[in-house]
């Protein structure tokens, strides 16, 4: 199984829409990449763009992650249930 990312654009305050078409604010209307695309998308934003001190313009994120951040109660349940199994 191939583990998703999401990419959040600082320049646009927005996670990147399917397919590189446009932003969004909702994280249910992002779209999902394959690691290796997030980061070349995100390579690519870099020349011209990236200042040191200041955010990436473009940030990959691993889908997992920002689900266990933001719902962290779920993810504690299924790990509650494969403590009991």
């Amino acid at each position: 199984m191939t583990d998703s990312y999401l990419i959040w654009s600082h320049e646009h305050s927005g996670w990147w829409r399917p397919g590189g078409l446009g932003y969004s604010s909702n994280i249910d209307s992002a779209g999902r990449f394959t690691r290796n695309h997030a980061l070349d998308i995100c390579r690519r934003a870099l020349p011209g763009q990236y200042k040191p001190g200041w955010p990436l313009p473009e940030l990959p994120i691993a889908e997992a992650d920002l689900m266990a951040v933001l719902r962290p109660e779920q993810k504690q349940g299924q790990q509650q249930r494969r403590d009991k199994s």
